[in-house]
């Protein structure tokens, strides 16, 4: 796993230039405050030493030498220095203008830390580091195949973007600064007691990493354990607040919210518990360091104590080496909580990784948009053909473009549903570490020889553009299945799936979904930024008008007379009764107006006027190559299609054509011999 980490150093370090060139930045920044810190050091025992301190003839090394002697002496050597020491130590006044000079070499640098360190606050490397983590993670849910979302939580992701990601480059990379930073600080430490002739105050610094490399590795364990059931605890409750909000409407209807309150209660006292014990375990880790660090001081008092005594060495050296011996424990603590973060990112880590890695469909999707081009041009070409033998004839041919001609066709297309025990076993597996890739890749158990419910085997049709198309068939029988491949939310296993590609499919599902946001955005989503035409606020309401919607709905939709209902930003699935939410729905579909339009059971929850008037803009959207636009382009505009499922006579009657779908395969069948038992 540090491993693992290390590369995420890694790659996170090269991923973005704002990282590459602030992190170098700040790593320098950081040695400069070290060498300031090195500098107040140095300057503290030379107050002591040097200027405060008076000279005795008796102790010619103690003190400041009026003959030839310096105030700043470079690397203990005391021919190399500046500052001449005051010619009779007696006289105060020189030593006055040494302390302000003192001073000023405190304060003058301090003027350079400050404005680094304010410049540190804008390098943006953490926002930076979370950012490429968090669109990667959301690029990846979006392009996740259907087995791998199934495995996903309600809560996984948004832990993930919200909890998992800030830990692990928090925890992770950021702290690689504060590493740096003590490591430096540590050394120029060690390099000022050796400048000090204090050899023998060195020794704690190496003392240090021995000790809590094994205390580290002896916690590592029980840590790891710690984190891992409190994120556990954690996404546990949150899940569960997450289901409560998406269902409490079946809370409400059963009378069960006195239960619901009591489960979120038990959910988070049992987060909290876990909580404690893990804090209980980093306070531990966090003291070992401190307890080291105070020994090593009273320790010193003692040594250190004992060679002033003796005269060995200066009371300044001896306060310089105890500030010294603070810092160091300071440091090495500093770096033990590094560690300890580092450590605790791991679990963090490994979820990360494991979201990065769950299977996706975009490689399917990129063979089959390719497969799609190149049979689309082959089509296109033998369409060309054709309408010049038409023309050669002196047939007249509908339309301007030979694209236009080339068939939407499904050619012997399978999809399976993944076992749902495999699903299961792959959500129980994915804390487990010690996992096996196997568990991702167990084939689905067909033993029986039968088609699970929603599958397809072996299914072809093919029918023309600019046709209204209507799918019936038993329930379970594959329906929903062949509308998501038509309109391409899942890919086939086998088979071609040939729509042309300058096609935009738009598939409609029959539960309506929409944003916390104004009603014209919602009615907008599938229309282009800058597409001042279809997403028009006239065409909107036509297209609402069009369907029926009613005035009370319309009154959001009047940016003149009422403003205040326009701007207002709602959950309309909530606001809306059950007939405008599916009506809003299909106006949204016809306001995007896509070239072909897959809308599963479009007026299930429909009385009879309103259904039919659905229908016949359904057909008028298929017969004008659009609804509520210019009639003057609709020679030059695209054909458009629309392909439903429906079990009512009058969707089966305003279709061009009827397909009957079975597990097995998709017959075309007569309007008239639709049976209620088909549907």
């Amino acid at each position: 796993m540090f491993s693992l980490l290390f590369e995420y150093f890694k790659y996170n370090f090269n991923s973005n230039p704002i990282v590459h060139k602030r992190s170098k930045h700040q790593l320098i920044t950081d040695q400069i405050s070290n060498l300031y810190f090195i500098l107040k050091l140095y300057i503290g025992k030379v107050v002591l030493d040097k200027i405060l301190r008076i000279y005795k003839e008796a102790e010619p090394l103690k003190g400041c030498h009026p003959r030839g002697g310096f105030v700043f002496v470079m690397l203990g050597n005391s021919d190399w220095g500046f500052l001449d020491c005051p010619k009779d130590p007696n006289d105060d006044g020189p030593k006055y203008l040494l302390l302000a000079a003192c001073s000023l070499i405190i304060l003058l640098p301090m003027f350079i830390i400050h404005y680094l360190e304010f410049k540190e606050v804008y390098f943006k490397i953490g926002g930076t580091s979370r950012k490429t983590l968090q669109g990667n993670l959301v690029r990846k849910f979006l392009n996740y195949d259907e087995t791998a979302r199934a495995q996903l939580g309600p809560c996984d992701l948004i832990m993930a973007m919200n909890r998992d990601t800030q830990s692990l480059v928090h925890d992770g990379y950021m702290q690689l600064f504060p590493l740096a930073q003590n490591l430096g600080k540590l050394v120029m430490m060690v390099m000022l007691q050796l400048s000090l002739g204090a050899y023998f105050a060195t020794i704690p610094v190496f003392i240090y990493p021995i000790f809590l490399t094994f205390f580290l590795l002896r916690r590592n364990k029980l840590t790891t354990r710690m984190a891992e059931e409190q994120d556990a605890a954690q996404n546990e409750m949150v899940s569960y607040v997450t289901q409560v909000m998406t269902i409490y409407r079946l809370i409400g209807d059963y009378l069960k919210r006195p239960e619901a309150v009591e489960e979120t209660e038990a959910r988070v006292g049992a987060f909290n518990k876990k909580m404690i014990a893990a804090d209980s375990v980093n306070l531990n880790n966090r003291f070992s360091c401190q307890w080291l660090s105070t020994l090593c001081v009273a320790a010193w008092f003692i040594v250190g104590g004992r060679m002033v005594i003796n005269g060995e060495s200066e009371i300044g050296t001896f306060v310089t080496n105890l500030q010294v011996f603070e810092f160091v424990g300071q440091a090495w603590t500093a770096i033990f909580e590094v560690m300890l973060k580092m450590q605790s990112a791991l679990p963090y880590l490994r979820k990360i990784v494991r979201y990065m890695n769950l299977p996706i469909d975009l490689e399917k999707r990129m063979r089959l948009n390719r497969k799609r081009r190149a049979h689309g041009e082959e089509a296109r070409i033998a369409a060309k053909e054709e309408m010049k033998r038409q023309k050669a004839a002196g047939h007249v041919i509908p339309g301007s473009f030979a694209a236009d001609f080339v068939p939407i066709t499904l050619d012997k297309v399978s999809y399976c549903y993944d076992n749902p025990e495999i699903i299961y076993n792959k959500i129980m597996a994915k804390n487990d570490s010690h996992h096996h890739n196997s568990v991702y890749s167990q084939p689905p158990d067909d033993s029986e020889g039968q088609i699970r419910e929603g599958s397809m085997k072996n299914c072809s049709m093919s029918f023309p553009q600019g046709t209204l198309i209507a799918l019936v068939g038993l329930p379970g029988d594959g329906k929903s299945t062949l509308m998501k491949l038509l309109g391409s939310q899942i890919i086939p296993d086998s088979g071609d799936l040939l729509i042309p590609p300058h096609l935009r499919a738009l598939h409609i599902s029959p539960q309506p979904t929409f944003f916390h946001d104004t009603l014209m955005h919602n009615l907008c989503y599938g229309v282009g930024k800058d597409d001042n035409v279809d997403g028009s606020i006239e065409r909107v309401v036509a297209v609402c008008k069009l369907l029926q919607v009613s005035e009370k709905v319309l009154k959001y939709l009047d940016p003149v007379n009422n403003k205040n209902l326009f701007e207002v930003k709602a959950d309309w699935g909530d606001v809306l009764s059950q007939t405008h939410r599916c009506l809003v729905s299909l106006a949204r579909a016809l306001i995007a107006n896509p070239e072909v339009l897959v809308i599963h059971k479009p007026t299930v929850v429909f009385d009879d006027v309103t259904t039919e008037n659905t229908f016949m803009a359904l057909r008028t959207y298929v017969r004008e190559k659009g609804v509520c636009l210019d009639l003057a382009g609709r020679a030059t505009r695209r054909p458009r299609t629309c392909i439903i499922t429906t079990a009512r006579p009058k969707g089966v009657a305003v279709a061009d054509r009827v397909f009957k779908v079975t597990p097995t395969g998709i017959t075309e069948i007569d309007k008239a011999n639709v049976t209620a038992l088909v549907c």
